[in-house]
């Protein structure tokens, strides 16, 4: 299932995730890649993690090759990452 990036939207008040948080739960690490410059990093889930209205775990936070603002959730049937580029830049 494909949501387009118009859809998704991120509670900016609170503290966006960083891609490499140390704090994650007992998954594993994951490497994901930016849809804009497609670099590539690693990413932990929170271990208090931003559920938005809809009930997806979300997050948001920059590209650290081009800096491009990313925000995504994680899709509830194989834990995987889903990004998109967001047309606002994240705090």
């Amino acid at each position: 299932m494909k949501i387009p990036c118009s859809e998704i939207q991120l509670d900016r008040r609170l503290p966006a995730a960083h891609p490499a948080d140390t704090t994650g739960t007992a998954t594993e690490a994951r490497t994901v890649a930016c849809p804009s410059c497609s670099a590539q990093f690693t990413f932990r889930r929170s271990r208090t993690p931003h559920i938005d209205s809809c009930g997806f775990e979300s997050y948001s936070f920059a590209c650290s090759e081009c800096a491009a603002p990313l925000g995504g959730i994680v899709d509830p049937r194989d834990d995987t990452l889903l990004l998109c580029e967001l047309t606002t830049r994240v705090r």
